[in-house]
């Protein structure tokens, strides 16, 4: 289990209610995912519910199938597999909660296999925050994180299982501005954790679009003073990369602990039309867990 830096219980405003979706199906998620997203839920100091869902595979009867394959048989030993999985999942859970003195509780669903990130986007609606770890043979998860984002109302947090093993702080946070509404909405979203931060920068990539420069971010520096958060600006230069490409090398190359961004896009029934530099962070490697509001 990786280390986990105290947190401020002072803060009037932490996240005290947190949501961790434990993918379960066809392989359940990495122990050291799971480690991650309980270190993050640790430094935030919230309780965090660890949810899994078991599958449900609805048969109809059909007797040639039946016949030939044993259909029906087939999807009742998924189902079994599923909640045999899941049982395992969350008494690893709780045991690596509890080893790491991060208050805990479980919660078990039961959903159809395309209908779970919806079932984790409903669940995440009256919670603080959802953290939903990234990775695996089969990734789901970007999906499940898709859900959240645009049909919860809440914020998410994703990482990847490449991320380095290092003890999870909140030293150095960055927030991505770009005076858009997203860009907003993370700032409110993570003030919690911003008055927590040791450290934090205000990154603006300029060049990428018209009207995003090192004005932008004078009048936020002034707003988290207002909330007692000390911030600093910086301005990075395009130089014709994507803005996603842009923070991943900057976040890898200063040691960030956490980046807060703003998330563009729109849903439509099962269909997600994202934002070149939301894509980027649920697909790309990152060396760090990025916190995104929409």
């Amino acid at each position: 289990m990786m280390e986990m830096s105290a947190f401020n219980e002072d803060c009037p405003m932490a996240m005290t209610d947190i949501l961790l979706h434990i993918d379960s199906y066809p392989e359940p998620a990495s122990p050291q995912s799971v480690a991650r997203g309980i270190a993050i839920a640790g430094v935030l100091g919230g309780t965090l519910t660890g949810l899994v869902a078991e599958v449900a595979f609805p048969v109809r009867s059909n007797h040639l199938a039946d016949y030939l394959i044993d259909l029906t048989g087939l999807a009742r030993d998924e189902e079994g597999r599923s909640r045999r999985q899941c049982d395992e999942i969350l008494i690893a859970f709780a045991a690596a909660a509890g080893a790491a003195g991060v208050p805990y509780e479980t919660l078990q669903s039961r959903a159809q296999l395309f209908d779970i990130s919806g079932n984790v986007a409903s669940a995440a609606r009256t919670r603080d925050l959802c953290i939903v770890p990234l990775g695996g043979t089969y990734d789901g998860q970007q999906d499940v994180a898709r859900a959240v984002l645009f049909d919860s109302g809440k914020p998410v947090i994703v990482f990847d299982d490449a991320i380095p093993d290092r003890a999870q702080t909140l030293d150095l946070v960055v927030l991505a501005w770009d005076g858009s509404r997203a860009a907003a909405r993370a700032m409110a979203d993570a003030m919690p954790i911003l008055k927590q931060a040791g450290e934090v920068r205000v990154v603006t990539v300029a060049g990428d679009k018209p009207g995003v420069d090192a004005d932008r971010s004078v009048d936020v520096l002034r707003h988290l003073a207002g909330h007692g958060v000390k911030g600093v600006a910086e301005v990075v230069p395009a130089q014709g990369e994507g803005v996603g490409q842009i923070l991943s090398t900057y976040v890898a190359k200063r040691h960030v602990d956490l980046l807060v961004m703003g998330a563009f896009g729109h849903s439509r029934v099962r269909d997600f039309i994202l934002g070149g530099a939301t894509q980027h962070m649920l697909s790309a490697t990152m060396t760090a867990p990025v916190m995104l509001s929409h």
